[in-house]
Protein backbone atom coordinates (compact mmCIF):
# COMPACT_ATOMS: atom_id res chain seq x y z
CA UNK A 1 0.00 0.00 0.00
CA UNK A 2 1.72 3.37 -1.37
CA UNK A 3 -0.04 6.36 0.53
CA UNK A 4 0.36 9.77 0.16
CA UNK A 5 -0.53 13.56 0.99
CA UNK A 6 -0.56 16.30 -1.43
CA UNK A 7 -0.83 19.94 -0.23
CA UNK A 8 -2.51 22.13 -2.09
CA UNK A 9 -2.61 26.33 -2.02
CA UNK A 10 -4.50 27.16 -5.32
CA UNK A 11 -7.15 25.57 -7.35
CA UNK A 12 -9.27 24.36 -4.37
CA UNK A 13 -12.71 23.42 -5.87
CA UNK A 14 -11.52 19.90 -6.25
CA UNK A 15 -10.80 19.93 -2.02
CA UNK A 16 -14.11 21.78 -1.71
CA UNK A 17 -16.07 18.87 -3.67
CA UNK A 18 -14.12 15.98 -1.57
CA UNK A 19 -14.62 17.79 1.61
CA UNK A 20 -18.86 17.41 0.58
CA UNK A 21 -18.17 13.37 0.17
CA UNK A 22 -17.20 13.15 3.79
CA UNK A 23 -19.60 11.23 5.64
CA UNK A 24 -18.73 13.36 8.85
CA UNK A 25 -17.04 15.99 9.02
CA UNK A 26 -15.37 18.58 11.63
CA UNK A 27 -15.39 22.47 11.95
CA UNK A 28 -11.50 22.71 12.50
CA UNK A 29 -11.39 20.84 8.83
CA UNK A 30 -13.14 23.04 6.71
CA UNK A 31 -12.51 25.98 4.04
CA UNK A 32 -14.08 28.74 6.10
CA UNK A 33 -12.33 27.69 9.11
CA UNK A 34 -8.57 27.55 7.23
CA UNK A 35 -9.76 31.44 5.45
CA UNK A 36 -10.73 32.56 9.23
CA UNK A 37 -7.70 31.13 11.23
CA UNK A 38 -5.48 32.63 8.62
CA UNK A 39 -6.96 36.86 9.44
CA UNK A 40 -7.27 35.67 12.90
CA UNK A 41 -3.77 33.81 13.72
CA UNK A 42 -1.52 34.64 10.83
CA UNK A 43 -1.02 30.93 10.06
CA UNK A 44 -1.06 29.30 6.58
CA UNK A 45 -3.52 26.79 5.60
CA UNK A 46 -2.01 23.49 3.52
CA UNK A 47 -4.90 21.93 2.03
CA UNK A 48 -3.86 18.07 2.11
CA UNK A 49 -5.17 15.67 -0.35
CA UNK A 50 -4.73 11.89 0.56
CA UNK A 51 -4.48 9.56 -2.02
CA UNK A 52 -3.70 5.69 -1.40
CA UNK A 53 -2.52 3.35 -4.20
CA UNK A 54 -3.36 6.35 -6.58
CA UNK A 55 -7.39 6.85 -5.66
CA UNK A 56 -8.37 9.66 -2.93
CA UNK A 57 -8.97 8.96 0.18
CA UNK A 58 -8.92 11.28 2.33
CA UNK A 59 -8.70 14.95 3.54
CA UNK A 60 -6.07 16.71 5.87
CA UNK A 61 -5.94 20.16 6.78
CA UNK A 62 -2.69 21.81 8.15
CA UNK A 63 -1.78 24.90 8.95
CA UNK A 64 1.83 26.06 9.24
CA UNK A 65 3.86 29.06 10.48
CA UNK A 66 7.37 29.47 9.54
CA UNK A 67 10.74 32.43 9.95
CA UNK A 68 14.27 32.01 8.63
CA UNK A 69 13.11 30.30 5.51
CA UNK A 70 11.44 27.61 7.84
CA UNK A 71 14.29 27.27 9.92
CA UNK A 72 11.84 28.03 12.89
CA UNK A 73 8.61 25.88 11.77
CA UNK A 74 5.37 25.35 13.44
CA UNK A 75 2.78 22.55 11.96
CA UNK A 76 -0.81 22.27 13.28
CA UNK A 77 -3.58 20.07 12.58
CA UNK A 78 -6.72 19.89 14.42
CA UNK A 79 -9.02 17.09 14.14
CA UNK A 80 -7.81 15.91 11.24
CA UNK A 81 -7.72 13.40 8.82
CA UNK A 82 -11.11 12.95 7.52
CA UNK A 83 -11.47 9.79 5.14
CA UNK A 84 -13.75 8.95 2.03
CA UNK A 85 -16.00 6.25 2.57
CA UNK A 86 -14.56 2.64 2.73
CA UNK A 87 -11.16 4.03 3.92
CA UNK A 88 -9.65 5.18 7.56
CA UNK A 89 -9.08 1.58 8.85
CA UNK A 90 -6.05 1.09 11.35
CA UNK A 91 -3.52 0.48 8.08
CA UNK A 92 -4.81 3.48 6.39
CA UNK A 93 -4.26 5.53 9.55
CA UNK A 94 -0.50 4.10 10.11
CA UNK A 95 -0.12 4.66 7.07
CA UNK A 96 -0.86 8.66 7.25
CA UNK A 97 0.68 9.52 9.96
CA UNK A 98 3.95 7.53 9.01
CA UNK A 99 4.10 10.19 6.25
CA UNK A 100 2.70 13.29 7.84
CA UNK A 101 5.94 12.14 9.82
CA UNK A 102 7.89 12.24 7.29
CA UNK A 103 7.01 15.52 5.32
CA UNK A 104 7.21 16.93 8.74
CA UNK A 105 9.99 15.29 11.05
CA UNK A 106 10.67 15.88 14.44
CA UNK A 107 13.63 18.44 14.44
CA UNK A 108 15.05 21.52 16.30
CA UNK A 109 12.92 24.67 15.88
CA UNK A 110 9.76 22.37 14.32
CA UNK A 111 6.76 22.43 17.02
CA UNK A 112 4.44 20.51 16.36
CA UNK A 113 0.45 20.16 17.44
CA UNK A 114 -1.23 17.07 16.20
CA UNK A 115 -5.00 16.46 17.38
CA UNK A 116 -6.03 13.64 15.39
CA UNK A 117 -10.34 12.97 14.68
CA UNK A 118 -9.80 8.99 15.88
CA UNK A 119 -11.46 7.63 18.95
CA UNK A 120 -9.71 7.49 22.26
CA UNK A 121 -8.21 3.71 22.26
CA UNK A 122 -4.66 2.22 23.06
CA UNK A 123 -4.63 0.71 20.05
CA UNK A 124 -5.06 4.79 18.57
CA UNK A 125 -2.27 5.36 20.46
CA UNK A 126 0.01 3.12 19.45
CA UNK A 127 -0.91 3.67 15.87
CA UNK A 128 -0.01 7.55 16.22
CA UNK A 129 3.36 6.85 18.98
CA UNK A 130 4.74 4.27 16.59
CA UNK A 131 4.57 6.64 13.73
CA UNK A 132 7.00 8.99 15.22
CA UNK A 133 4.64 11.38 17.22
CA UNK A 134 4.41 11.70 21.16
CA UNK A 135 1.88 12.13 23.35
CA UNK A 136 1.38 14.80 25.84
CA UNK A 137 0.18 13.69 28.71
CA UNK A 138 -1.38 17.14 30.28
CA UNK A 139 -3.54 17.58 27.48
CA UNK A 140 -7.10 15.30 27.96
CA UNK A 141 -8.43 14.17 24.69
CA UNK A 142 -10.94 16.59 22.68
CA UNK A 143 -14.36 15.73 23.69
CA UNK A 144 -17.88 16.61 21.97
CA UNK A 145 -21.63 15.12 21.13
CA UNK A 146 -22.36 14.19 17.50
CA UNK A 147 -26.19 14.06 16.77
CA UNK A 148 -27.42 12.30 14.23
CA UNK A 149 -29.82 13.89 12.28
CA UNK A 150 -30.60 11.18 9.90
CA UNK A 151 -34.10 9.91 12.35
CA UNK A 152 -36.98 11.58 11.83
CA UNK A 153 -38.95 14.27 13.93
CA UNK A 154 -40.41 11.17 16.15
CA UNK A 155 -36.95 9.28 16.69
CA UNK A 156 -35.05 12.67 17.53
CA UNK A 157 -37.71 13.93 20.24
CA UNK A 158 -37.60 9.89 21.55
CA UNK A 159 -34.27 10.17 22.02
CA UNK A 160 -34.25 13.11 23.55
CA UNK A 161 -33.10 12.73 28.06
CA UNK A 162 -36.23 13.01 29.93
CA UNK A 163 -34.67 16.21 31.69
CA UNK A 164 -34.20 18.23 28.10
CA UNK A 165 -37.16 16.93 26.80
CA UNK A 166 -39.24 18.14 29.77
CA UNK A 167 -37.98 21.33 29.70
CA UNK A 168 -38.25 21.83 25.85
CA UNK A 169 -42.17 21.11 26.32
CA UNK A 170 -42.29 23.58 28.37
CA UNK A 171 -40.64 26.17 26.31
CA UNK A 172 -42.39 25.27 23.61
CA UNK A 173 -45.88 25.93 25.53
CA UNK A 174 -44.21 29.16 27.20
CA UNK A 175 -44.50 33.25 25.99
CA UNK A 176 -41.13 32.93 23.86
CA UNK A 177 -40.86 33.40 20.11
CA UNK A 178 -37.40 32.30 17.75
CA UNK A 179 -36.39 34.43 14.93
CA UNK A 180 -33.95 32.55 12.23
CA UNK A 181 -31.15 33.92 10.18
CA UNK A 182 -29.05 32.70 7.76
CA UNK A 183 -27.59 36.24 6.05
CA UNK A 184 -25.61 37.55 8.82
CA UNK A 185 -28.27 40.20 9.32
CA UNK A 186 -29.01 38.97 13.07
CA UNK A 187 -24.24 38.38 13.80
CA UNK A 188 -23.70 42.09 14.88
CA UNK A 189 -26.33 41.72 17.87
CA UNK A 190 -25.60 38.21 18.48
CA UNK A 191 -21.83 39.35 18.86
CA UNK A 192 -22.15 42.24 21.39
CA UNK A 193 -24.59 40.04 23.85
CA UNK A 194 -21.68 37.08 23.34
CA UNK A 195 -19.22 39.22 24.13
CA UNK A 196 -20.76 40.37 27.35
CA UNK A 197 -21.37 36.91 28.36
CA UNK A 198 -18.74 35.93 28.01
CA UNK A 199 -16.26 38.17 29.96
CA UNK A 200 -18.93 38.38 32.61
CA UNK A 201 -19.17 34.18 33.05
CA UNK A 202 -15.85 33.31 31.91
CA UNK A 203 -16.31 30.44 29.77
CA UNK A 204 -14.21 29.04 27.39
CA UNK A 205 -15.33 29.17 23.73
CA UNK A 206 -14.36 31.22 20.71
CA UNK A 207 -13.07 34.68 21.42
CA UNK A 208 -15.53 37.51 19.78
CA UNK A 209 -12.89 38.40 17.54
CA UNK A 210 -12.60 35.32 15.81
CA UNK A 211 -16.31 34.59 15.52
CA UNK A 212 -16.18 37.96 13.91
CA UNK A 213 -14.03 37.38 10.98
CA UNK A 214 -15.74 33.53 10.57
CA UNK A 215 -19.12 34.81 10.74
CA UNK A 216 -18.26 37.08 7.58
CA UNK A 217 -16.84 34.31 5.81
CA UNK A 218 -19.77 31.81 6.09
CA UNK A 219 -22.46 34.71 5.91
CA UNK A 220 -21.21 34.60 2.48
CA UNK A 221 -21.28 30.98 1.34
CA UNK A 222 -24.43 30.51 3.23
CA UNK A 223 -23.04 28.52 6.16
CA UNK A 224 -24.45 30.53 9.35
CA UNK A 225 -27.36 29.74 11.19
CA UNK A 226 -28.33 32.29 14.17
CA UNK A 227 -31.42 31.57 16.02
CA UNK A 228 -32.54 34.01 18.42
CA UNK A 229 -35.09 33.42 21.57
CA UNK A 230 -37.28 36.67 22.20
CA UNK A 231 -39.77 37.76 24.93
CA UNK A 232 -41.55 40.84 24.89
CA UNK A 233 -40.12 41.96 21.86
CA UNK A 234 -36.32 41.35 24.22
CA UNK A 235 -33.61 38.96 22.77
CA UNK A 236 -32.80 36.74 26.19
CA UNK A 237 -31.14 34.32 24.81
CA UNK A 238 -29.31 33.05 21.36
CA UNK A 239 -27.60 30.22 19.63
CA UNK A 240 -24.98 30.49 16.66
CA UNK A 241 -24.51 27.37 14.01
CA UNK A 242 -22.10 26.47 11.23
CA UNK A 243 -22.63 24.44 8.47
CA UNK A 244 -19.52 22.56 6.81
CA UNK A 245 -20.17 19.88 4.15
CA UNK A 246 -22.76 17.31 5.27
CA UNK A 247 -22.40 18.47 8.83
CA UNK A 248 -22.79 21.00 11.29
CA UNK A 249 -21.17 22.64 14.52
CA UNK A 250 -22.94 24.37 17.57
CA UNK A 251 -20.03 27.27 17.85
CA UNK A 252 -21.73 29.64 20.46
CA UNK A 253 -24.37 30.72 22.47
CA UNK A 254 -25.85 32.86 25.30
CA UNK A 255 -28.80 33.15 27.47
CA UNK A 256 -29.66 35.52 30.38
CA UNK A 257 -31.58 34.42 33.89
CA UNK A 258 -34.87 34.68 32.57
CA UNK A 259 -33.91 32.56 28.93
CA UNK A 260 -32.39 29.82 31.17
CA UNK A 261 -35.79 30.22 33.47
CA UNK A 262 -37.74 29.90 29.76
CA UNK A 263 -35.59 27.15 28.29
CA UNK A 264 -34.13 29.44 25.25
CA UNK A 265 -31.61 27.08 23.94
CA UNK A 266 -33.57 24.10 24.26
CA UNK A 267 -35.88 25.55 22.28
CA UNK A 268 -33.97 26.68 19.92
CA UNK A 269 -31.65 23.96 19.54
CA UNK A 270 -34.94 21.58 18.75
CA UNK A 271 -36.05 23.99 16.40
CA UNK A 272 -32.79 24.18 14.60
CA UNK A 273 -32.78 20.36 13.40
CA UNK A 274 -34.96 20.39 11.14
CA UNK A 275 -33.69 23.48 9.51
CA UNK A 276 -30.31 21.62 9.30
CA UNK A 277 -31.89 18.43 7.59
CA UNK A 278 -33.34 20.39 5.18
CA UNK A 279 -29.88 21.64 4.23
CA UNK A 280 -28.46 18.41 3.70
CA UNK A 281 -26.86 17.86 7.02
CA UNK A 282 -27.31 14.59 8.84
CA UNK A 283 -24.34 15.23 11.39
CA UNK A 284 -24.64 17.88 14.14
CA UNK A 285 -21.30 18.30 16.84
CA UNK A 286 -22.67 20.30 19.96
CA UNK A 287 -18.90 21.40 20.35
CA UNK A 288 -16.04 20.92 22.94
CA UNK A 289 -16.44 20.46 26.44
CA UNK A 290 -15.32 19.27 29.76
CA UNK A 291 -16.85 16.70 31.48
CA UNK A 292 -15.20 17.35 35.19
CA UNK A 293 -14.77 21.51 34.45
CA UNK A 294 -18.04 22.74 32.94
CA UNK A 295 -20.65 19.89 34.02
CA UNK A 296 -23.81 21.90 33.56
CA UNK A 297 -22.45 21.98 29.83
CA UNK A 298 -22.19 18.19 29.62
CA UNK A 299 -25.30 17.32 30.68
CA UNK A 300 -27.22 19.67 28.47
CA UNK A 301 -25.10 18.63 25.60
CA UNK A 302 -25.81 15.20 26.77
CA UNK A 303 -29.72 15.66 27.09
CA UNK A 304 -30.19 16.10 23.29
CA UNK A 305 -29.52 12.21 22.22
CA UNK A 306 -26.35 12.41 21.07
CA UNK A 307 -23.37 9.83 20.96
CA UNK A 308 -20.00 11.20 23.00
CA UNK A 309 -16.91 11.68 21.34
CA UNK A 310 -13.51 11.56 22.71
CA UNK A 311 -10.56 12.03 20.87
CA UNK A 312 -7.61 9.87 21.36
CA UNK A 313 -5.48 13.30 22.67
CA UNK A 314 -3.00 15.52 21.67
CA UNK A 315 0.38 14.92 20.06
CA UNK A 316 3.81 16.77 19.07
Amino acid sequence: MKLTINWQSQDLEDWQRLFYQILQSNLLQSYEYALAQRLYAQQRPLFGVIEIDGQTAGLCLAFENSLFWKAVHTLIVDRGPLWLEGYGGAAHTKAFFEELNKQFPRRFGRARRIIPEIENSPAADKIIQSAGFVKKETQPGYQTMLVDLTPDEEALRANLKQKWRNILNKAERGPLETRWDNTGAAFPEFKIAYAADKAAKNYPGPTPKFLNILAKISAQSGSMLIGQAMLKGRCIGAVLLVKHGRSATYLAGWSDEEGRSHGAHHLLLWQALPMLQESGITTLDLGGYNEHSAHGIYKFKAGLGGKELILVGQYS
